[in-house]
């Protein structure tokens, strides 16, 4: 049974209260060479799919992309408040002397189907993409699987981080700098990669923690990141994951209220949590940094705490990356 390992909590939580509040993210910002990505305010041209963008840091990374003229793709489960979302978004920034220009796209990141027809009918209407930003997760409480078996909180997550990713890949080759950015979590450093059980099938009933599965998700999108280098560096696509921080959204208040009680005086909010990730996909910056890295505040990090016996190794890696291959019947190119 996969539990927290007791060193590297007590690290991520002393850790979090210096550097994943909102104060830690102003003493990082004043450092900044461009604290507000002002080179980069003229993204006509370019396209970028997020993934759950319809609230939360999802959100907040579509918000800011649209506001420097890039085309912004919402990949969303709930066309509603998809297109509630879009709306905020638009009526926010319409003063501005261009015309925000947001798409809406639907699709179940836990469901390979709706995945892989979405992916197609992107591909028939764009010859590029400039930005994949997979940021839709999912923390479930009492145990949830999808149709295939798979632990729905690990299928969210692969989904994006390695599915959406693959498929996408041909358009990303096609722009001048396609970059993939993965929405991790600190969650990821209180676990190791169970690599032998990717779908989860041995953490059901009493075995099966919400908090666990959240945090192995998140785990299993950083190592994808790093794997990701392997197979497509080569193409000039860059991988990045990120940790947002310890910050205030509709998915941190309804999955853990507990912890959003007695943080929230220091708490990050939601533009703060998503900067990272926009300067990741848009800045010049991060490419002077070695492909697959782990970012928390526009500083590339470490994956582990010391003496937490949380990495991964190699071979560990290359299961996870077997078991998304024959889960998702996908091979490389």
């Amino acid at each position: 049974m996969v539990r927290f390992g007791g060193i590297a909590a007590s690290q991520w939580y002393i850790e979090g209260l210096r550097k994943y509040g909102s104060g830690g993210y102003e003493r990082s910002r004043r450092q900044w060479k461009d604290p507000n990505i002002a080179t980069k305010n003229d993204l006509r041209g370019r396209h970028y799919i997020v993934t759950g963008a319809n609230s939360g840091i999802g959100f907040a990374i579509a918000f800011e992309l649209t506001k420097r003229m890039a085309t912004v793709h919402m990949l969303c489960r709930d066309p509603q408040r998809a297109q509630k979302a879009r709306k905020e978004i638009i009526d926010d920034i319409k003063s501005e002397e261009f015309e925000p220009s947001v798409e809406i796209h639907i699709a179940d990141m836990s469901d390979t189907e709706s995945i892989r027809s979405f992916a197609a009918s992107f591909a028939t209407k764009h010859s590029k993409l400039d930005g994949l930003i997979n940021n839709a997760g999912a923390l479930f409480q009492k145990e949830n699987r999808t149709a295939d078996g798979i632990e729905k909180t690990m299928a969210v997550a692969l989904g994006g981080s390695f599915l959406l990713t693959a498929l996408m890949l041909p358009l990303l080759k096609e722009a001048p700098n396609g970059r993939v950015v993965n929405i991790s979590s600190g969650g990821q450093y209180l676990v190791k990669l169970d690599s032998t059980d990717i779908k989860g099938t041995t953490r059901t009933g009493s075995e099966y923690d919400g908090n666990i599965a959240y945090s192995l998700a998140k785990r299993a999108q950083v190592e994808l990141t790093r794997k990701w280098v392997d197979i497509a560096g080569h193409t000039g696509v860059m991988f990045y994951s990120m940790h947002p921080g310890w910050a205030k959204t509709p998915g941190v208040t309804s999955s853990l209220p507990s912890f959003e009680k007695w943080h929230r005086n220091m708490m990050r909010d939601q533009k703060q949590g998503a900067d990272t990730a926009v300067w990741l996909a848009i800045s010049d910056e991060p490419k002077a940094h070695e492909n697959g890295t782990f970012w928390l505040d526009r500083n590339p990090i470490e994956t582990d705490f010391p003496l937490a016996f949380t990495s991964c190794t190699e071979q560990e890696r290359d299961q996870l990356w077997k078991s998304c291959q024959e889960i998702y019947d996908w091979k490389t190119e």
